[in-house]
């Protein structure tokens, strides 16, 4: 099959058919999240775990890819992880699609967006420029794109803890956006018409009670970068205090010859929000370059004694 040109990491859709996965878990529905999810279950005839919202969007992209003769049905496997129209943080749900290898519990996050601008501290500004190369070295890879989540289902968005069974119970938490834990500002809901402090409060409060978190996947940038920085992300982190943070999302809402610009950005806010992120409370941050970092593979060992945990948290439930 055709193969994208050096320069950026090669990997296109295929890529994700020859791995054949057993299930795929959405963050949120947006193009850059979802697009090809629709084929991928299809072709696979694997279950996908996203919003209602966003199963119903996925709905209409299989009709059309089975209408084209892409996939051989005209529906696909959409699980609703959390119930249409809640509240973010307001259900949280346990899934058995892992077990007995693992138990997920998700529960609806917020989508970063437009915010209120942040006074707590100072913003370092950030260079998000693109390499004029990057149209040749990064295209998009072969076609089998059908434009998703073209409803209200893009930007609902799903956070997820994934805990391994046995061994130091292993786990990591993913999220593919880092949305305003202060005033519940989200992409579809912007200044003024935030979800609200309370709101926001139930996103971070479920963020807490999750059992200790060994690993955090999460975006490291939010959509109000320009007025908040890498605040949000930090918060996050705050709230649900990884062992090791690895950021994610480098495409898109932020260029990917920018990524080590967006660390000195983290790493300087970092000591300008010690009362939200102490020293002895910071995660292992694992930045990501692309191609460099892309091209290795991360492993985690879930024997290493830097997971073990007490007794008394080393279970898959929810403490307050």
């Amino acid at each position: 099959m055709p193969r994208p040109s050096p320069g950026r990491t090669p990997f296109v859709v295929e890529d994700l058919v020859s791995l054949k996965p057993e299930a795929i878990f959405l963050g949120h529905g947006h193009f850059d999240h979802a697009d090809n999810a629709a084929f991928l279950s299809g072709k696979l005839k694997i279950p996908i775990y996203a919003s209602a919202e966003t199963c119903v969007d996925l709905q209409t992209d299989a009709k059309a890819l089975f209408s084209a003769g892409t996939i051989d049905a005209s529906h696909v496997d959409c699980h609703d992880v959390t119930t249409s129209g809640s509240e973010p943080g307001a259900e949280v749900v346990k899934i058995s699609a892992l077990e007995p290898v693992a138990s997920i519990t998700a529960f609806r996050h917020l989508h970063s967006g437009t915010s209120y601008p942040e006074t707590g501290f100072p913003i370092t500004p950030v260079k998000n420029i693109a390499d004029p190369r990057d149209p040749d070295m990064y295209p998009p890879g072969t076609p089998h794109s059908f434009p998703a989540a073209r409803g209200p289902g893009g930007p609902v968005s799903i956070y997820y803890q994934f805990v391994v069974h046995g061994d130091n119970a292993f786990t990591f938490v993913w999220h593919n956006t880092t949305g305003d834990l202060q005033n519940g500002c989200t992409i579809d809901r912007g200044v003024p018409n935030c979800w609200g402090p309370r709101v926001a409060k139930q996103v971070e409060s479920r963020i807490r009670a999750l059992p200790p978190t060994d690993v955090e996947f999460g975006s490291f940038v939010s959509l109000g970068f320009a007025v908040n920085g890498m605040r949000d992300p930090i918060q996050n982190s705050a709230a649900l205090q990884p062992k090791v943070y690895v950021p994610i999302h480098q495409t898109n809402a932020a260029l990917p010859t920018s990524s080590l610009y967006f660390k000195v950005a983290y790493l300087k806010q970092l000591d300008q929000m010690k009362p939200a992120l102490k020293p002895s409370e910071r995660p292992e941050p694992r930045w990501m370059v692309d191609p460099d970092d892309y091209l290795k593979p991360m492993i985690f060992e879930p024997k290493d004694p830097r997971w073990a945990k007490s007794p008394a948290t080393c279970d898959d439930n929810h403490h307050d």
